[in-house]
């Protein structure tokens, strides 16, 4: 958040600058960046979950052979 003031003091000392654009441009990235960040959620979910059921089927597997 603090890098986002500090760019935007930068700005303001430029006076030809459309402030609109500069504002579909704030809102797109961080909604780019939320998106990569939600991505990055669920694929590490998924595949931790992955992982634990191949454990699991290794864990029955073992039991499978022991009987």
């Amino acid at each position: 958040m603090n890098f986002i003031v500090t760019v935007m003091a930068g700005l303001h000392a430029i006076e030809d600058i459309n402030w609109k654009t500069l504002l579909i441009c704030c809102t797109v990235g961080s909604f780019i960046i939320a998106c990569l960040i939600t991505a990055r959620q669920v694929a590490k979910q998924y595949f931790s979950d992955e992982a634990m059921s191949k454990e699991l089927d290794l864990d029955d597997k073992k039991k499978d052979g022991k009987k």
